[in-house]
């Protein structure tokens, strides 16, 4: 008789306040780098904001190198249509080409009258600091 198998976790994004309005957003592989990855996280998000504008730090994995078109139009509808209040976003990663896909989502933004304002961090440390000195 052999032992029954364990199951692998099922891993999810997961969104957790750190502060007063600052919220990590935290995703464990790069295949949840997605819009459809990040539906479940914007209830709470948009609960907060309701109360003020919030400040959203994305931990994307490590090995992540690109930004799939589908978060960045994720995020964009969720503020723009859906009543998503952000006053800054920002990013822990080196990957040059995260840290341009926020500075187009900063762009996007400011084309339609919603300034936010953003940066990107070496540690998810210095990150929470900053969305602290934010508020």
């Amino acid at each position: 008789m052999t032992a029954p198998q364990a199951e692998a976790p099922v891993l999810r994004n997961s969104a957790r306040e750190v502060a007063p309005r600052v919220w990590l957003i935290h995703f464990p592989t790069v295949a949840l780098t997605t819009g459809p990855a990040c539906v479940d996280l914007l209830p709470p998000l948009l609960a907060s904001s309701k109360s003020g504008p919030i400040i959203m730090l994305a931990d994307p994995p490590v090995d992540m190198r690109g930004v799939d078109l589908s978060l960045t139009t994720f995020w964009l509808n969720a503020i723009r249509t859906q009543g998503l209040r952000v006053r800054g976003m920002g990013v822990v990663s080196k990957a040059s080409s995260v840290r341009v896909a926020l500075k187009g989502i900063q762009l996007a933004l400011s084309l339609t009258s919603i300034p936010i304002v953003t940066q990107s961090f070496d540690s998810v440390g210095a990150a929470i600091e900053w969305g602290k000195a934010q508020g």
